[in-house]
């Protein structure tokens, strides 16, 4: 027989929240006459010690012999039907707990990824909270070979990151090029290619690490005046997959990417990258310096104005048109910002004139032995009207200050917080300065959408220019919460 019960585990609370269980009791051919016997298919009667008993009964043409068989033939139809019903209950009820142990999973969230720049500050001080995943930036490309920029000084601190990172069950990918380092036109050619593969593989398993991340940001582009060729992205989709065969398929392969996909031999973005989408692990898309010389946002969501430059929803669509599926792609967002120097009182709707393929000063590498906080690394530039500038040197000059009543970040020193509708950042401004920059709230809102789009995750250039961890806990945040 069948009876329905509600049961109490806790170690499997989600699943019974999910449906009752059954218990399925044996029934025996003694069992179902009993059941015939006493159920109203026939009469009873009481004998003289008052017991019921079934009414057997019968009048002609029908003998009892006839009854007797008519009904162990009923009896054995009947076990065989709940004995299938039995077995089609435990199949359903099965099946019910799978669809429960599924439903009741936690989705996982993307990960966290950030650069740690090496020549900024000792690993000891990086906050591993919310870090999933941490790029060594940088190793250079040197001939067919790759090499860290300075091995005394690099060696050590790329050791400490890697131990720093396994203690915590965090990973560790060495990142090689830099905007102002260049090379690899050369080095995925295929006479060079075996040779640069082989250094590659050599490095990761010298430090024990868990991938590597190439930082060519502009094939067939100059960038800071590095050789070129318009065959660079077919070289490129070519020598990637020789690259996976080598490091396997647990090895992290990345690209830090633009905005828009790798120009083509026409110098046109690319619409077929899937030979590089099938062997990369995922393209960490540099949503940023998309203003830098004019005064308008770092790091747009997106164009909701309909002006002339393109923010994060728009750059993962055409990651995604060019063959890159969502699981595929990273967000990346900055931790800095542009102090301009303008009479402007909002941003300009206008992104930089050289964002149209190549230019930007993403991922610059600036040498310095100093102990000075990474907030006074200042990237290369050629304009005198606009400074970098990091979000916790923002808080250090008293440019933001928290509200203690609200908790929001608001202007302080003589700035005025406001926000940009159009491309959902918030930005300071004073007489004769504007700072387009990203808050905790910018940033969760561009966590979400690595959410909602089921993006591999979000990451940063670069962890040192958060404070006290409040920008990577808001990505983190946004990643969780779609």
């Amino acid at each position: 027989m069948i009876r329905s019960r509600n049961l109490h585990d806790a170690s499997q609370r989600n699943v019974h929240q999910c449906m009752p269980q059954f218990t399925i009791q044996h029934l025996t051919r003694r069992d179902t006459y009993k059941y015939l016997f006493n159920s109203t298919l026939f009469g009873r009667t009481r004998n003289a010690r008052g017991a019921s008993r079934p009414n057997l009964s019968f009048k002609p043409p029908y003998d009892k012999t006839f009854v007797l068989d008519l009904i162990d033939t009923a009896v054995t139809i009947m076990t065989r039907l709940l004995a299938t019903l039995a077995t089609f209950i435990r199949v359903l009820s099965a099946a019910v707990v799978l669809s429960c142990l599924v439903l009741s999973s936690p989705v996982l969230a993307g990960k966290t990824l950030g650069y740690y720049m090496s020549w900024a500050s000792d690993p000891s001080t990086i906050n591993w909270t919310n870090l999933d995943i941490v790029f060594f930036a940088f190793a250079i490309p040197s001939g067919n070979s790759v090499v860290l920029n300075d091995p005394p000084y690099d060696g050590p601190r790329l050791q400490a990151l890697f131990q720093g990172a396994r203690q915590r069950g965090k990973k560790v990918v060495l990142s090689v090029g830099g905007w102002n380092n260049g090379g690899f036109s050369e080095q995925v050619q295929s006479q060079n290619s075996a040779a640069f593969i082989q250094s590659i593989k050599s490095i990761i398993n010298q430090y024990g690490l868990d991938g590597i991340d190439i930082d060519w940001e502009y094939p067939n582009s100059p960038g800071v005046g590095h050789t070129y060729s318009p065959q660079d992205t077919a070289n490129l989709q070519a020598f990637l997959p020789l690259l996976r065969t080598a490091l396997g398929s647990k090895k992290i392969i990345s690209m830090a990417v633009p905005q828009k996909p790798w120009l083509d031999a026409n110098s046109q973005p690319s619409t077929n990258l899937t030979q590089a989408a099938r062997a990369l692990s995922f393209v960490f898309i540099m949503n940023y310096d998309v203003a830098w010389h004019v005064v308008g946002s770092n790091a747009p969501y997106a164009n909701k104005c309909g002006m002339d430059y393109i923010g994060a929803v728009e750059s993962i669509q055409l990651w995604r048109n060019a063959g890159f599926t969502s699981s595929k792609i990273a967000l990346g967002v900055p931790f800095y910002g542009y102090n301009h120097a303008t009479t402007l009182s909002k941003i300009s709707r206008k992104a930089s004139s050289s964002r149209s393929g190549t230019l930007a000063h993403s991922h610059s590498h600036v040498r310095s032995r100093s102990s000075e906080p990474a907030q006074q690394e200042k990237r290369a530039t050629a304009y005198t009207d606009m400074q970098p500038i990091n979000f916790n040197q923002l808080i250090a000059d008293g440019s933001l200050v928290l509200n203690q009543t609200s908790g929001k970040w608001v202007g302080g020193g003589g700035y005025r917080r406001s926000w940009d509708s159009c491309s959902s950042t918030p930005f300071l401004t004073k007489s004769g300065s504007l700072v387009s920059y990203d808050d905790p709230h910018s940033i969760q809102l561009k966590g979400k959408l690595a959410a909602t789009k089921k993006l591999y995750g979000a990451g940063t250039w670069a962890i040192q220019m958060d404070y006290q961890g409040q920008l990577m806990a808001a990505l983190r945040a946004g990643l969780n919460s779609a």
